[in-house]
Protein backbone atom coordinates (compact mmCIF):
# COMPACT_ATOMS: atom_id res chain seq x y z
CA UNK A 1 0.00 0.00 0.00
CA UNK A 2 1.45 3.15 -0.86
CA UNK A 3 0.19 6.91 0.45
CA UNK A 4 1.30 10.20 -1.01
CA UNK A 5 0.70 13.40 0.81
CA UNK A 6 -1.78 15.27 -1.28
CA UNK A 7 -1.69 19.49 -1.56
CA UNK A 8 -4.89 20.68 -1.70
CA UNK A 9 -7.40 20.20 -4.94
CA UNK A 10 -7.19 22.70 -7.46
CA UNK A 11 -9.27 23.01 -10.17
CA UNK A 12 -8.27 24.27 -13.38
CA UNK A 13 -10.95 25.14 -16.43
CA UNK A 14 -8.56 25.09 -19.46
CA UNK A 15 -8.15 23.74 -22.59
CA UNK A 16 -6.47 19.89 -21.76
CA UNK A 17 -3.00 19.76 -22.59
CA UNK A 18 -1.23 16.13 -21.61
CA UNK A 19 1.13 18.25 -19.46
CA UNK A 20 -1.66 18.47 -17.06
CA UNK A 21 -1.09 15.21 -15.62
CA UNK A 22 2.65 15.97 -14.95
CA UNK A 23 2.85 14.63 -11.05
CA UNK A 24 -0.96 13.59 -10.70
CA UNK A 25 -2.22 10.47 -9.42
CA UNK A 26 -6.01 10.37 -9.73
CA UNK A 27 -7.92 12.52 -12.11
CA UNK A 28 -11.07 13.09 -12.96
CA UNK A 29 -12.49 14.15 -16.55
CA UNK A 30 -15.73 16.35 -16.72
CA UNK A 31 -15.97 17.92 -20.01
CA UNK A 32 -18.67 18.00 -22.60
CA UNK A 33 -16.82 16.81 -25.47
CA UNK A 34 -16.54 12.65 -25.01
CA UNK A 35 -13.70 12.35 -27.24
CA UNK A 36 -11.46 14.74 -25.16
CA UNK A 37 -12.70 12.74 -21.73
CA UNK A 38 -11.63 9.71 -24.06
CA UNK A 39 -8.48 11.17 -24.98
CA UNK A 40 -7.70 12.01 -21.08
CA UNK A 41 -8.30 8.51 -20.72
CA UNK A 42 -5.99 6.96 -22.54
CA UNK A 43 -3.33 9.67 -21.58
CA UNK A 44 -4.12 8.57 -17.89
CA UNK A 45 -4.27 4.97 -18.98
CA UNK A 46 -0.16 5.13 -19.95
CA UNK A 47 0.63 6.96 -17.21
CA UNK A 48 -0.84 5.00 -14.80
CA UNK A 49 -2.69 7.70 -13.40
CA UNK A 50 -6.76 6.65 -11.70
CA UNK A 51 -9.44 8.17 -14.05
CA UNK A 52 -13.03 8.44 -13.58
CA UNK A 53 -14.63 9.97 -16.95
CA UNK A 54 -18.04 11.71 -15.68
CA UNK A 55 -21.16 9.43 -16.75
CA UNK A 56 -19.36 7.72 -19.04
CA UNK A 57 -18.64 4.08 -16.98
CA UNK A 58 -16.82 1.67 -19.36
CA UNK A 59 -13.64 4.85 -18.91
CA UNK A 60 -13.17 4.84 -15.21
CA UNK A 61 -10.89 3.01 -12.79
CA UNK A 62 -13.23 4.29 -9.84
CA UNK A 63 -16.46 5.61 -8.70
CA UNK A 64 -18.06 8.25 -6.81
CA UNK A 65 -21.11 6.24 -4.82
CA UNK A 66 -24.07 8.25 -3.15
CA UNK A 67 -23.08 8.20 0.57
CA UNK A 68 -24.40 8.65 3.74
CA UNK A 69 -22.35 9.25 7.25
CA UNK A 70 -23.26 9.79 10.85
CA UNK A 71 -20.18 9.83 13.10
CA UNK A 72 -19.08 6.51 11.91
CA UNK A 73 -21.43 4.96 10.32
CA UNK A 74 -21.08 4.71 6.74
CA UNK A 75 -23.54 3.38 3.94
CA UNK A 76 -22.68 3.83 0.30
CA UNK A 77 -25.02 3.49 -2.85
CA UNK A 78 -23.68 2.97 -6.62
CA UNK A 79 -25.70 1.84 -9.84
CA UNK A 80 -22.06 1.53 -11.41
CA UNK A 81 -22.64 4.41 -13.40
CA UNK A 82 -26.23 3.20 -14.26
CA UNK A 83 -28.70 5.20 -13.37
CA UNK A 84 -27.16 8.34 -10.35
CA UNK A 85 -30.54 8.91 -9.61
CA UNK A 86 -31.26 5.63 -8.34
CA UNK A 87 -28.12 5.99 -5.82
CA UNK A 88 -29.54 9.20 -4.96
CA UNK A 89 -32.51 7.73 -4.30
CA UNK A 90 -31.21 5.70 -1.91
CA UNK A 91 -28.86 7.70 -0.49
CA UNK A 92 -32.04 9.79 0.58
CA UNK A 93 -34.28 7.16 1.84
CA UNK A 94 -31.50 6.11 3.99
CA UNK A 95 -31.39 8.85 5.74
CA UNK A 96 -34.82 7.63 7.85
CA UNK A 97 -32.43 4.72 9.03
CA UNK A 98 -29.11 5.98 9.29
CA UNK A 99 -29.96 9.21 12.31
CA UNK A 100 -27.90 10.88 14.41
CA UNK A 101 -29.02 8.36 17.00
CA UNK A 102 -27.97 5.46 15.37
CA UNK A 103 -24.55 7.08 15.09
CA UNK A 104 -24.26 7.66 18.64
CA UNK A 105 -25.14 4.62 19.52
CA UNK A 106 -22.35 2.80 17.03
CA UNK A 107 -20.06 5.52 18.91
CA UNK A 108 -21.09 4.15 22.52
CA UNK A 109 -21.20 0.20 21.50
CA UNK A 110 -17.81 0.50 19.86
CA UNK A 111 -16.75 2.00 23.19
CA UNK A 112 -18.28 -1.30 25.35
CA UNK A 113 -17.15 -3.77 22.50
CA UNK A 114 -14.21 -5.56 24.36
CA UNK A 115 -16.04 -4.89 27.90
CA UNK A 116 -18.88 -7.15 26.00
CA UNK A 117 -16.49 -9.81 24.69
CA UNK A 118 -15.39 -10.77 28.29
CA UNK A 119 -18.65 -10.79 29.85
CA UNK A 120 -19.82 -12.90 27.40
CA UNK A 121 -17.09 -14.75 25.49
CA UNK A 122 -19.71 -16.88 23.60
CA UNK A 123 -20.55 -14.98 20.30
CA UNK A 124 -24.02 -16.35 20.32
CA UNK A 125 -25.23 -14.65 23.60
CA UNK A 126 -23.21 -11.47 23.06
CA UNK A 127 -24.82 -10.73 19.34
CA UNK A 128 -28.08 -11.49 21.22
CA UNK A 129 -27.29 -8.84 24.24
CA UNK A 130 -25.82 -6.23 21.72
CA UNK A 131 -28.78 -6.87 19.44
CA UNK A 132 -30.85 -5.80 22.29
CA UNK A 133 -28.97 -2.67 23.13
CA UNK A 134 -29.53 -1.74 20.05
CA UNK A 135 -33.48 -2.29 19.81
CA UNK A 136 -34.44 -0.84 23.06
CA UNK A 137 -31.83 2.19 22.17
CA UNK A 138 -33.83 2.83 19.21
CA UNK A 139 -37.01 2.34 21.11
CA UNK A 140 -36.14 4.90 23.38
CA UNK A 141 -34.56 7.17 21.59
CA UNK A 142 -31.27 7.02 23.25
CA UNK A 143 -28.67 4.60 24.07
CA UNK A 144 -28.72 3.90 28.02
CA UNK A 145 -26.81 0.56 29.04
CA UNK A 146 -27.40 -0.63 32.41
CA UNK A 147 -24.92 -3.68 33.26
CA UNK A 148 -27.29 -5.38 35.72
CA UNK A 149 -30.19 -5.28 32.98
CA UNK A 150 -27.77 -6.82 30.26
Amino acid sequence: MWRREMEPITIYEKDFEDADLSGQCLVVAATDQPEINHRIYAKCKEAGILINVVDDPAYCDFIFPAYRKEKDMVAAFSSSGKSPVVAQYLKEENQKILTPLLGDINERMGELRDLLKKRYPDESERKQVIRNMLYQSLEKGEFKWNEEED
